[in-house]
């Protein structure tokens, strides 16, 4: 009869590490999921075009009713963001070489401007929501900027000028231009075309680092 060895064999467990696009891509789903259920939840109707969606967080809507469900996922968001920026942060500082704390940095004023949109409402106080969005959009777009300069060679100089000035810069600056100007609705028009060119500047070069040659 055969001796049966009921010896426990060491089990490789492999994890896979979260990379920079994991991270950029989360925060795009959950802002896209939560801000869609606030606007499902916004107490009348969500002129997505011409109401910024600053306007999903209020107290109060612009007809004067109680927004408090959609008004907390819009805080919730704000908050999610936040985290999953702090924990980004991290992420670079332990993957961090060089000594560079510029990108960790970046990651903990966007994580610190969120928190300030998310207990900030617009509509009650509105200077600290702009002052917390501007630090997030910033940081983000600050990033995005860089991590675009650092593929510029990977991917070509066509593909890097497209990505990079039309999705990224020219949106950026019509929206921020039209925002300190006053142009309304124009702004918040133009936010929309920011944001998704934020995104597509944030996740193109971030998935191509994630890339292997």
């Amino acid at each position: 009869m055969p001796k049966i060895d009921y010896t426990l064999t060491k089990l490789k467990i492999r994890t896979t590490e979260l990379s920079v696009f994991d991270y950029f891509l989360a925060l795009f789903v959950i802002n896209v999921v939560l801000m869609s259920l606030a606007g499902f939840f916004y107490n009348g109707t969500f002129h997505f075009w011409t109401y910024p969606f600053s306007y999903l967080g209020i107290a109060y809507t612009q007809e004067g009713l109680s927004n408090t469900t959609a008004s907390h996922i819009y805080s919730t968001s704000m908050a999610g963001s936040a985290i999953l920026m702090f924990l980004l942060a991290n992420h670079l500082r332990k993957g961090n070489s060089n000594g560079n704390t510029l990108r960790p940095m970046f990651c903990l004023i966007c994580g610190s401007g969120a928190l300030i949109a998310a207990v900030s409402p617009d509509d009650t106080v509105h200077t600290f929501h702009v002052i917390g969005s501007a630090l997030m959009v910033s940081t983000l777009w600050a990033m995005a900027t860089t991590y675009l300069i650092g593929i510029q060679e990977k991917i070509g100089h066509i593909r890097y000028h497209v990505v990079q000035f039309g999705f990224l810069q020219i949106p950026m600056l019509a929206y921020a231009a039209a925002f300190f100007l006053g142009l309304d609705p124009v702004d918040s028009i133009l936010q929309k075309t920011a944001l998704l060119g934020l995104a597509i500047g944030l996740l193109y070069p971030t998935y191509h680092l994630t890339k292997k040659d």
